[in-house]
């Protein structure tokens, strides 16, 4: 399997495609929600993408400085000091702030159906689920198609980069992402997949 050097552009294109879809109606969900929630959110996304994001993982890599398959290297390079350790899984922890971009629509998008779900099996609606669907009563617009859709992507996402991208990057042997044992320190070893192959 080629291991690139720098990602081509439409490797990287993809996986914009697939982001910015899944951002978009995450967005959606959450602005349904609320107006001032929708912009915090966005906010979030953007600081999440674009610092935390480099912060935890792009300095610490072989693509910094280069076109990586999401396109975050060479901004890291622009903005951000590189890391005299090159350890990449080690600050994967950091990626837990990440969490609340897919974990907030996911949440949001669910209370609808359990709604439904209560309703067919008779739950008496002053039970937890009732008093939280009455919280967020608002949500009602947010079609049920449109959270599968939703989820779809974030699945589909995960498939491509893990089938088009992760196979020809230099960390495969120590993302945490393509093998999550690099996570427990088995594979980390601080260098890359050239490192190996000299």
């Amino acid at each position: 399997m080629k291991i690139y050097e720098n990602y081509p552009l439409s490797k990287i294109l993809a996986r914009w495609f697939f982001a910015l879809t899944e951002m978009g109606i995450a967005s959606f969900i959450v602005f349904d929600f609320g107006f001032r929630w929708g912009l915090l959110f966005l906010i979030y996304g953007f600081v999440g993408i674009f610092v935390l994001l480099p912060l935890a993982r792009c300095i610490r890599c072989y693509y910094y400085g280069k076109a990586c398959n999401f396109g975050l290297g060479k901004w890291a390079a622009v903005f951000f000091p590189e890391a005299q350790e090159k350890k990449f899984a080690s600050a994967y922890g950091f990626t837990i702030f990440l969490w609340p971009l897919r974990i907030i629509p996911i949440g949001l998008g669910i209370i609808p159906i359990i709604g439904v779900i209560r309703f067919g099996l008779t739950i008496p609606p002053d039970y937890p689920v009732g008093m939280l669907e009455a919280m967020v009563s608002n949500l009602r617009t947010v079609p049920h198609g449109l959270y599968v859709i939703y989820l779809a992507v974030i699945y589909l996402h995960r498939k491509y980069y893990r089938s088009r991208s992760c196979p020809n990057c230099h960390h495969k042997i120590d993302c945490p992402v393509y093998d999550k044992k690099a996570l427990l320190g088995t594979l980390d070893k601080g260098g890359s997949v050239a490192d190996t192959m000299n």
